[in-house]
């Protein structure tokens, strides 16, 4: 993983794309025990959550005379660019990544970052896989009519506004019964921009737009086998 920042600029891919690009390949290379079936679904989300971040560049009409252009350049807002953050876990309990358990064997650390975003946004999604029946189950009896359901593919999805007992329930409902977090995808907005997502079970982040207080906070709180990507 230390060479990630190297191949991205070697492969002169964006970091969201590469990204995409990483995260696929490890599927099929089997690190990650999923099906073939299951790796589509995740290409899909993906490229949904995470290519949508990068803006792509504004086209200069090359037809236009040089007073033009420079009259366009100077009149123009400069557009600030944002800071992104990728960040994962890369030891897991027994050494088996396929169960995506951390090495700690606990979630202190999900606790800490889910209660710091949280605050931040207004609204929330989670993916759960159909086969992680208990999970959804648990969801949708205890929480009923406080979110929306959809199915896509192999995937239950929940969305809806971050309410007290949503919240309540996010921050101790978290681990399922088999130790592992309770849910595949947990994706966080305010006013329908992304602000966070924890994904692989809570082993995997992603946050589109931080800041150097962010960054202090989480470098903070993450475990210590945690690796960093910072795009710009």
């Amino acid at each position: 993983m230390s060479n990630s920042i190297t191949l991205r600029e070697r492969a002169g891919l964006e970091p969201a794309l590469f990204l995409f690009v990483k995260q696929i390949g490890e599927c099929l290379l089997g690190r990650e025990g999923i099906s073939k079936e299951k790796i589509e679904v995740i290409a899909k989300r993906i490229r949904k959550k995470k290519i949508e971040t990068i803006e792509a560049p504004r086209a200069i009409n090359t037809n236009a005379s040089k007073n033009e252009v420079q009259k366009e350049k100077v009149g123009e807002p400069r557009m600030e660019l944002k800071t992104q953050l990728q960040f994962e876990l890369t030891e897991f309990e027994g050494n088996r990544g396929e169960d995506r358990i951390p090495v700690s064997g606990n979630y202190d650390y999900w606790l800490l970052l889910m209660e710091y975003f949280l605050a931040k946004s207004d609204t929330f999604e989670i993916h759960c896989w159909n086969e992680e029946a208990a999970n959804i189950d648990e969801l949708t009896s205890k929480l009923p009519g406080l979110f929306e359901i959809t199915k896509e593919s192999q995937m239950t999805i929940f969305i809806g506004l971050l309410t007290e007992e949503i919240v309540d329930f996010l921050l101790t409902h978290h681990v399922g019964k088999d130790g592992r977090l309770a849910w595949f995808s947990v994706f966080l907005s305010k006013k329908e921009q992304h602000i966070f997502s924890s994904e692989h079970w809570g082993t995997e982040f992603f946050v589109p737009d931080v800041t150097e207080e962010d960054l202090v906070f989480i470098k903070h709180v993450a475990p210590d086998e945690t690796n960093f990507n910072r795009y710009t």
